[in-house]
């Protein structure tokens, strides 16, 4: 569940780096500050926030600051399969050279990178489900989220089997 979560956390952060992130960044897009600011401040920053909400999913389960340690780890290996698979998948168009060097550069920087620094923000939400009072409350708001987010799944699949019937049946 761990490195799935990581995996599903890869999702959000590449439309964020993608649509919004571009945005905020306040240089011109053909400005060479432009691309650096995408590059060294806004990827790194939603994909940390994002890998963070994963780990904060676990809150309910994680007993102290080792494990939240081990889960933030493992969301961010999730989290760097998924990367990887992207920009390895793109480098094989251009070539055996430009794919070994993608591989090389994504096993050697992104895979620990994820890994080490989604376990800091997985140690820190240890230190915080140490405190009874808070993951209490916090997981009674997951709770209270889940079950909404629940109910608007099942009306919205109840809306669409009803769309589906024959015209004649609509008034049941």
């Amino acid at each position: 569940a761990w490195l799935m979560a990581g995996m599903a956390s890869a999702f959000p952060a590449f439309l964020f780096n993608s649509l919004v992130a571009p945005e905020l960044i306040p240089f011109e897009p053909d400005h060479w500050a432009f691309e650096f600011s995408l590059l060294a401040v806004g990827a790194p920053l939603c994909e940390e926030i994002f890998k963070a909400m994963a780990v904060a999913l676990f809150l309910p389960y994680i007993k102290g600051p080792k494990h939240g340690f081990q889960v933030g780890f493992t969301v961010g290996l999730g989290f760097a399969l998924i990367e990887n698979f992207q920009y390895i998948g793109i480098s094989l168009l251009g070539g055996p050279f430009a794919a070994s060097f993608t591989i090389l550069v994504r096993g050697i920087g992104s895979i620990p990178g994820h890994a080490v620094w989604t376990a800091v923000a997985g140690t820190a939400i240890g230190w915080m489900a140490t405190d009874r009072e808070l993951k209490a409350r916090l997981s009674w708001k997951a709770k209270s989220v889940a079950i909404s987010a629940m109910d608007i799944a099942e009306t919205a699949a109840i809306a669409k089997t009803h769309s589906n019937q024959p015209t004649h049946c609509r008034h049941e």
